[in-house]
């Protein structure tokens, strides 16, 4: 894992030594040699904000050890799953920073997707914290989902989903 050390309020990652990718080095630069100066455009509410490269770094140092508090280490695989946003880029950036490896799920949807009629194509999932089973009546003998019986007992997590 990349050493972390903290001068001030500002921590430092230091990639260099631990052989992580170009990218998050490249990043860093970037950070110091930019600063204030605008690295992103974010629309919110209909209105364009610009995100700094020292905004940008800070939120990929908080993440970098919000998950080396939470254990995750160097080669350890991490799914993420996001839509396109700035908080993407900055868990994609900190996951690299600690030599972790990446999923991204959307790679494995679009493959699934690519092989369906639009009408079939998955547009909205939800992770659920357990495993559906039979035990728990979600499932048939033959390992079918019982579709009513899943919407009964997941109604408010289908209706969240659907109102993003």
């Amino acid at each position: 894992m990349p050493q972390a050390e903290i001068h001030g309020k500002e921590p430092i990652i230091d990639i260099a030594a631990n052989g992580v990718g170009a990218i998050p080095k490249r990043l860093l630069k970037n950070v110091e040699r930019f600063g204030d100066r605008v690295a992103l455009h974010e629309k919110r509410f209909g209105l364009w904000r610009n995100i700094s490269w020292k905004h940008y770094g800070q939120n990929i140092r908080a993440i970098f050890f919000g998950m080396s508090g939470l254990g995750a280490r160097r080669g350890e695989r991490i799914c993420l799953i996001s839509e396109n946003r700035p908080e993407w880029l900055y868990l994609d950036l900190a996951i690299r920073s600690m030599g972790a490896i990446r999923k991204l799920i959307h790679k494995w949807f679009d493959e699934v997707n690519s092989r369906l009629a639009c009408v079939e194509q998955i547009k909205k999932f939800a992770i659920l914290d357990k495993r559906l089973d039979q035990e728990d009546g979600e499932l048939t003998p033959t390992m079918k989902v019982k579709r009513k019986h899943i919407n009964k007992i997941y109604t408010d997590v289908i209706e969240k989903m659907y109102r993003r």
